[in-house]
């Protein structure tokens, strides 16, 4: 394994354990899982990237998820993007939400009912009226006989065995956004939600109100989640090698080893450029007002002692004791440092990180600084 294959496969999260990788040169990706309690079996769902809109194929497969020997495959099938599936232990049956893609002239706001033997589709079920109104996850509530779908209006609905809406209750004030990145799936587990979307899990209780997320690192693209015991879940990671084969992972991790450990899971926070630094803070530092960070490219994430920075600001037009950036609090290093960054083109610059959380740019290689030039800082270090 390279280095860089060996640094993408990285995550965040602190208790990942590889549990099965496939590799294939089909061009199928995988896009959710499920896990049949009655059978111990997992069912994972793969769309062929050689297709698309109202052509695009699927395949699912099933897995003995003590053994991980496949169990059967069906493949040309047309389920559409196979975005998410459940099991109903009640019905035992399969409900798949097959997300057809905005250039797909079919109706979007479509759950599927499979067989849980042979995957054949039994039944189409249509939520509410607005067939654009795209359904992205699915998951079912054994306790309260309900399934929750999230929608692609930042929404989550809660619905009766009959898959009538019951409620609704959206995300956006969270910052949870489907139109800026797709919800991948969504589980549901001790009274409580788990939306795999963008790099995270984003937790809720059924009533809507946000409680945390955990980190599930990035690079590799992160696809199904899947409660399959006490606790215990699988997750999907995806990527394509250099060899043009598609990789498939299949990770467990306990949500129970994570409950009390906040501290060692990751948590994403941004550092304020100076032109957002309050009037009360910018009396007490000598900040540069005009500082901007460009792109949104601004987060800092913690697991335990560790800090990852990554910030680019631009409209600078000097460099040296003017504050262009603030970290938040619990998130300045131990130590005074001064590390290097790359500014436009090829050159670099020198920043400085107080343990107050001050950033400043100290010195850069440019002989003249415009407005419009950019200063990258990606800096790992530890905090008290």
């Amino acid at each position: 394994m390279t280095n860089d294959e060996f640094m993408m496969k990285c995550t965040d999260c602190v208790n990942f354990r590889s549990f099965k990788t496939t590799y294939s040169t089909d061009r199928y990706w995988m896009q959710s899982i499920c896990y049949v309690k009655s059978e111990d079996a997992l069912v994972r769902c793969f769309t062929n990237l050689n297709t698309s809109g109202n052509n695009e194929i699927s395949s699912i497969e099933k897995l003995n998820y003590s053994t991980k020997e496949r169990i059967s495959c069906v493949t040309n099938l047309k389920y559409g993007h196979v975005n998410d599936i459940t099991y109903n232990p009640v019905t035992n049956k399969l409900y798949l939400t097959p997300m057809y893609c905005k250039n797909s002239t079919l109706d979007k706001n479509l759950i599927y009912v499979l067989n849980v033997s042979t995957f054949a589709k039994e039944r189409e079920i249509h939520v509410g009226t607005d067939t654009n109104n795209c359904i992205y996850g699915i998951t079912y509530d054994e306790i309260n006989n309900r399934y929750y779908i999230a929608m692609s209006d930042n929404k989550i609905a809660v619905l009766n065995s009959s898959f009538e809406i019951l409620s609704e209750f959206s995300l956006i004030q969270y910052g949870v956004n489907s139109y800026k990145n797709t919800f991948q799936c969504l589980e549901y587990y001790d009274g409580k939600l788990f939306l795999l979307y963008f790099e995270k899990i984003v937790v809720f209780d059924i009533e809507g109100r946000y409680l945390k997320n955990f980190s599930v690192g990035g690079s590799i693209e992160s696809e199904g989640l899947a409660l399959t015991k006490d606790g215990d879940f699988i997750i999907g990671k995806v990527y394509e090698d250099q060899k043009g084969r598609c990789i498939s992972e299949l990770l467990s991790f306990n949500i129970l080893d994570c409950r009390d450990v906040t501290d060692l899971l990751s948590v994403e926070v941004g550092a304020t450029a100076g032109v957002a630094i309050s009037k009360e803070i910018k009396e007490k530092m000598n900040v540069n007002s005009n500082a901007k960070i460009l792109n949104g490219i601004n987060y800092v994430k913690r697991r335990g002692n560790l800090v990852q920075c990554t910030i680019c600001i631009t409209n600078i037009t000097e460099v040296g004791s003017k504050v262009v950036a603030l970290l938040p609090s619990g998130y300045t290093p131990s130590h005074y440092m001064r590390v290097i960054g790359a500014c436009s083109g090829k050159n670099f610059a020198r920043f400085e990180i107080a343990t107050d959380g001050r950033i400043l740019i100290y010195a850069t290689s440019l002989t003249s600084i415009s407005s419009s030039d950019w200063f990258e800082l990606n800096v790992t270090y530890l905090v008290d």
